[in-house]
């Protein structure tokens, strides 16, 4: 087992090494900001949004708050409805003649079927809400994490769309060129 050690010691140790320093100069970083990934994820959890201006993307938190009032705005409107309806089915099933019934003239089975319908339609609003707040989580964390990335003019890749001859004079091949340019 000491064998072991000394030899894991001197194969760690054989890996450092000296260089020459650098003699050429270094890119300039100013245009990119220095964030917080972790910061920006609590900012996020705290306030859906909070994350993204603090990543400096403030068009998102109009989208992100478009899409939150939607559907909880749909949210309460099929709770709404599911409400309704299961008091209406509850009044319906109770055989007490002196309950005000929301929906006269329906079936038993019509009101189970509603209720149902809209039980599942409130659930599926509220697991996209949960989805829309975890997809806020991931691109806040995200995107600060892509804000250190350096993109300059030096790389770049440009799409072309292209149409290629072929034998014959009525055929066309269609597709897509990308070129990645190094300078």
């Amino acid at each position: 087992m000491f064998k072991y050690y000394i030899f894991l010691l001197f194969f760690l140790n054989s890996f450092v090494g000296y260089t020459q320093t650098d003699s050429l100069p270094t890119n300039d970083t100013s245009n990119l900001h220095n964030t917080d990934p972790y910061k920006a994820l609590i900012f996020s959890a705290v306030l859906p949004g909070l994350g993204q201006c603090y990543n400096k993307e403030y068009w998102k938190v109009p989208i992100l708050y478009g899409a939150i009032s939607v559907f909880g705005y749909l949210t309460f409107y099929y709770n709404g409805l599911y409400s309704n309806f299961e008091a209406s089915l509850i009044a319906e099933r109770d055989n007490d003649p002196t309950t005000v019934k929301f929906f006269t003239r329906r079936s038993t089975q019509y009101l189970e079927l509603q209720v149902s319908t809209y039980r599942q339609q409130r659930n599926y609003m509220i697991l996209t809400l949960c989805i829309i707040y975890a997809l806020n989580l991931v691109d806040a964390h995200v995107a600060a994490h892509l804000s250190q990335f350096d993109v300059n003019d030096n790389i770049s890749i440009r799409y072309y769309p292209k149409i290629q001859n072929t034998a014959s004079p009525t055929d066309f091949y269609y597709g897509m060129s990308v070129s990645i340019l190094f300078k």
